[in-house]
């Protein structure tokens, strides 16, 4: 399991614009008003991101596999852990 943390993944003139949740892949965006202070955008994320509640796919007993864009199978868990 991911731990929970934060990635930035978007930077416009080295300004925080985009981050996701590594954990449960949430996206949090910098508010327009910091988009020109580099300190507070990466604040104003981190408060979004300390805030939210990790909610996983795999949480439930129907684990759910990702094939293609758009795509998804539901699996069992035993058929994806093998037992």
């Amino acid at each position: 399991m991911a731990k929970r943390k934060f990635r930035i993944v978007k930077r416009e003139n080295n300004i925080p614009v985009l981050s996701v949740c590594e954990c449960c892949n949430r996206e949090f965006m910098a508010d327009r008003v910091t988009i020109d202070r580099p300190q507070d955008a990466h604040a104003f994320i981190q408060k979004q991101f300390v805030a939210h509640k990790c909610k996983r796919l795999d949480d439930t007993p129907y684990r759910v596999r990702r094939v293609s864009e758009g795509t998804e199978i539901a699996m069992r868990p035993a058929h994806i852990w093998g037992a």
